[in-house]
């Protein structure tokens, strides 16, 4: 792991943290220690609504982020009934060097879809990219999505059914994850054993690690 020094989840600095962007260091930095194994998962709960689908939203709002292009060596994949959006659709891009997947799950009848970024496992990604630059790309897609609630994990999504409301939702899928992200004022609903790590500025959401 080179000068990177995985810490337990619950060691995590009790302060939040400011968002960061980048890293002028030759190596990358990281505060915390996301324990994947098999992939690191940021998966947003968005509100689906009138306008342009939801999956064009999400890729274009990856044009701003640094290093975000589209993948030529692997295939899209797209779930669905022939006519209209995709029930479940994933493109494959390459973000600063690694692979990803940027996928949508937008079922027909649930109000809400799901947008996940799916990157490598952590101790992959923390070789080559800046902790600042996950939580960037985070923001980036809560922002442009109008999401108010996430979670970071090895593989799971939100989930429709377990999403629940707010605020009693926050402390349910913390249970159930290695890290949400709310707003703010759910932060009361939470127990101990957790930890309000890095304000997220251009959604106004915080993120919640175990």
């Amino acid at each position: 792991m080179g000068s990177h020094e995985p810490t337990s989840a619950a060691a995590y600095d009790l302060v939040v943290a400011p968002a960061v962007s980048g890293s002028a260091d030759p190596e990358p930095r990281w505060s915390c220690c996301l324990p994947t194994t098999g992939e690191t998962t940021i998966s947003l709960s968005v509100l689906r609504t009138a306008g342009p689908w939801i999956g064009a939203r999400a890729r274009a709002s990856l044009g701003g982020p640094p290093g975000v292009t589209a993948d030529p060596g692997r295939e899209r994949y797209a779930i669905g009934g022939g006519r209209g959006t995709p029930q479940l659709h994933g493109e494959p891009l390459i973000w600063l060097g690694c692979p990803a997947w940027l996928e949508v799950c937008a079922p027909a009848r649930e109000e809400r879809a799901e947008v996940t970024l799916r990157l490598p496992p952590w101790h992959e990604l923390s070789q080559e990219v800046a902790e600042g630059e996950l939580w960037d790309v985070a923001d980036v897609l809560a922002f442009a999505l109008g999401s108010d609630l996430g979670v970071v994990d090895d593989g799971a999504t939100v989930g429709f059914p377990e999403a629940g409301e707010p605020p009693g939702r926050a402390k349910r899928l913390l249970q159930a994850h290695l890290g949400i992200i709310v707003p703010a004022a759910e932060l009361g609903a939470l127990e101990g054993g957790c930890t309000p790590y890095r304000e997220l500025p251009r959604s106004g959401l915080l993120l919640v690690l175990r």
